[in-house]
């Protein structure tokens, strides 16, 4: 049994306002009838900024009630939405005629509670507004920006729009003010633990199924993330996170940002101060300018083992507002004290890929293969071969994307392959087969960027270490090695076939060259082309049932899947190169 200091935990919510009202009488009031907090030295006559949501996030939400900040705050039981009733009581509390504007994260509970209460209000003649925070880029496409989850954006809207709020906006103005914010700011979460959102009343701590791996994406509430992927060093991890956010937001060098490294509960500040290091070098070789930073737990999942990453672009309107000093017994952050370069003098690292140079490279198609096994040299130059062919079919990959998508999958690849190429060229006869893959792994994971980048970087790591002591492979060490990837992509990635996803494709090409008799490189990845080349074109009557393209029920059908395309252009790449491109 995990031990808690706390009591009942059906009173760890009133409790724990007491004892924040009894330490800070001051400051804060309790309301009389709702677990709500109050700032006692509030303005008047302004309109009232209310927050609120489920308990478990502390200090949010309680923690941001104060000067420059909100009016007040409604307190949930644990990761569950506060009632109607108590939203609309704290609200009436605090209004002084001026107007309500409710910020909160876009959860389904906090949705349809607040609006509740916004329409009670609006019933009594009272202007009232919500601003649904919006961060999370992981938790829904583009096209769907309504339904992302809120994670640790509400830092930085509480901190503009409370500054707005209390020098007199009127309540249009600050929600314009509230929506550009909201549109600029971008946030994503990893974590190696969860909880169970019922972990009160079990007192117990739930753990993700294998302590070997994390949760990337994940949301406030613990759950799961977008994809499950081995432990790594936490620079890895960065380069992940911050690609991912760079091909979302599409930033330009020499903007201004704030960024704010977040603790899920138990994260220690070394742990944050050590991303933000390789954060800050990151914006550092891009060109950015740092405005503000932060490092702190704000935004909690509980006693989640994770940290969030959020970013927000600034625009020079609001950075008198961003920087007019709010404060809360708990928050109290003034703008960082360099905006543009680290006095500790972070050296830049090396940009996110390699540089591209003009590449020529003409393979030497020798009879390989004839005698069922190859070594390093041969293929190494058909892995470069198969990422000049990737390359060369961005614009094509990306447009299959863009119907069920974001319409970044031919970029992504070919951004990975790029790398992939540039150190594949350094091999030598001294190295090993499956540092090709390695290679490709590594270049895949760490610069594609996108889902993409997880999916085609941890299919080539996995077919790396099923050969990790051969010299020379054979087709059945061949054989392995694809199988492995596809394990990889069914165990973390969770798609099935039929799902319309590169398992599609996958699936029959390893059947394929399990199955085929000749054991000989040329025949086999021959008979693996055409079943994965059947396969993909199989997905064209397939609806997604996983990843992006769910979110668009049938209009994927009669579109090929991306990913399943791409594992289909590898296995025809490799034997136009072991047999040379037919006319």
């Amino acid at each position: 049994m995990l031990r808690r200091f706390m009591n009942e935990s059906s009173a760890a919510v009133d409790e724990m306002i007491a004892g924040m009202v009894g330490a800070f009488g001051s400051f804060y009031e309790k309301h009389p009838q709702t677990n709500s907090v109050l700032y006692k030295n509030r303005r008047k006559n302004k309109v009232a900024l209310v927050t609120g949501g489920g308990s478990g996030h502390e200090p949010l939400f309680v923690g941001f009630v104060g000067h420059g900040l909100a009016d007040a705050a409604v307190c949930g039981n644990l990761y569950n939405a506060p009632n109607p009733e108590s939203i609309y009581k704290t609200a009436k509390a605090v209004e002084s005629g001026k107007g309500v504007l409710f910020v909160y994260g876009t959860y389904p509970g906090d949705k349809m509670n607040f609006d509740s209460a916004e329409e009670w209000l609006r019933k009594e003649g009272i202007a009232a507004r919500h601003i649904r925070v919006h961060d999370d880029i992981i938790s829904a496409p583009k096209n769907k920006k309504q339904e992302r989850r809120g994670i640790a954006g509400d830092v930085f809207m509480l901190r503009i729009i409370g500054a707005a709020c209390d020098a007199g906006m009127d309540i249009d103005k600050i929600v314009d003010l509230a929506e550009q914010v909201n549109e600029n700011m971008w946030s994503i979460a990893l974590s190696l633990t969860r909880n169970n959102r019922e972990y009160l009343k079990q007192n117990k701590l739930s753990y993700f199924d294998n302590a070997d791996y994390i949760e990337y994406g994940v949301g406030l509430h613990g759950e799961r993330g977008v994809l499950q992927t081995r432990m790594q060093p936490v620079d890895q991890l960065v380069d992940k996170m911050y690609s991912q956010i760079l091909d979302e937001a599409g930033l330009k060098k020499g903007d201004s940002l704030s960024v704010l490294v977040n603790g899920l509960g138990m994260t220690s500040l070394m742990e944050l101060a050590i991303v933000f290091r390789r954060l800050k070098s990151l914006m550092d070789g891009d060109g950015f300018r740092l405005y503000d930073a932060d490092i702190q737990t704000y935004c909690a999942s509980h006693e989640a083992r994770g940290f969030s990453i959020t970013i927000l672009k600034m625009e020079e309107a609001w950075k008198a507002l961003y920087s007019a000093e709010p404060y809360s017994p708990y928050y109290s952050h003034k703008i960082a004290a360099s905006q543009t370069q680290s006095q500790a003098s972070i050296k830049p690292i090396p940009p996110k890929s390699v540089p591209e140079k003009p590449v020529h490279w003409e393979p030497v198609r020798e009879p390989i293969g004839q005698d069922g096994e190859l070594n390093v040299l041969p293929l190494r130059d058909m892995m470069i071969y198969v990422a000049q062919k990737l390359i060369a079919a961005e614009q094509m990959l990306s447009e299959i994307d863009g119907v069920i998508g974001d319409g970044d999958h031919g970029i992504c690849i070919a951004n990975g392959m790029r790398t992939a190429r540039q150190r594949l060229m350094m091999l030598t006869e001294a190295n090993m087969p499956w540092e090709v893959y390695h290679i490709i792994g590594r270049s895949m994971f760490l610069f594609a960027g996108g889902a993409s980048g997880s999916y085609f970087g941890g299919m080539f790591l996995a077919a790396s270490e099923a050969i990790k002591e051969k010299r020379r492979i054979t087709v059945e060490d061949f054989t392995n090695m694809w199988r492995a990837s596809l394990d990889m992509i069914l165990k973390q990635g969770g798609a099935k076939p039929g799902e319309k996803t590169l398992v599609d494709s996958l699936t029959p090409a390893v059947q394929a060259l399990a199955g085929h008799p000749v054991r000989e490189f040329p025949a086999a990845i021959r008979a693996a082309e055409m079943a994965a080349q059947d396969g993909a074109q199989k997905t064209r009557t397939m609806q997604a049932r996983y990843g992006r393209g769910k979110y668009v029920a049938n209009r994927g059908m009669g579109n090929q899947d991306p990913g399943a395309t791409t594992i289909w252009l590898i296995f025809r790449s490799m034997r136009e190169y072991l047999t040379a491109p037919e006319e």
